[in-house]
């Protein structure tokens, strides 16, 4: 009895997916700042992966890719920006009512706060060199070969990036 192609693909593959699963989490996790979110982009990567190049299923890089294309589509809906601007709306708000920690405490999550908006401000290409170079210390060629763009091009953009993250951040929050 033969299978539906996608349930042949999965039952061919071997059973471990936990440590790219891992992986690619860390990198979701960067990119869309929420836990949640980044859960339900793995899956979506792991879905496209498995329905359009099982072969390439272990593969970390082109995971990582596939990963990031996901990402970079989500970002271009105006349905689901709109939405997250609203929730960063909420959050901030959210967060300026809540009681504060012990001073220290407070000091740091107020970085982290900024640099987490600060990369949030970024456009999606920008955001995700970032990401690719900082987070996953990737080199500029598998960036490049990653976003399906040149290197010159990745250099360009990590230096918009970093600039634009310099003239956002005070000067006495740098990490």
């Amino acid at each position: 009895m033969s299978h539906p192609p996608d349930t042949q693909a999965a039952a061919s593959l071997p059973g471990d997916w936990t440590l790219l699963r891992r992986r690619l989490l860390v990198t979701a996790t960067s990119l869309t700042g929420r836990a949640e979110e980044a859960d339900e982009l793995v899956q979506e990567a792991l879905t496209r992966i498995l329905v359009h190049r099982p072969e390439a299923a272990y593969h970390a890089g082109y995971a990582r890719q596939v990963l990031t294309r996901c990402w970079l589509d989500r970002q271009r809906s105006m349905r689901r920006r709109a939405a997250r601007l609203l929730r960063m709306a909420h959050g901030f708000i959210d967060r300026r009512g809540a009681a504060g920690a012990p001073q220290s405490s407070a000091l740091a999550e107020d970085t982290q706060a900024l640099i987490r908006a600060a990369v949030d401000r970024l456009p999606p290409r920008q955001r995700a060199v970032l990401v690719l170079r900082l987070v996953e210390d990737l080199p500029y060629p598998a960036i490049a070969e990653a976003l399906d763009t040149t290197v010159a091009s990745v250099r360009a953009s990590l230096h918009l990036a970093r600039a634009a993250m310099r003239a956002s951040l005070p000067e006495d929050s740098a990490p």
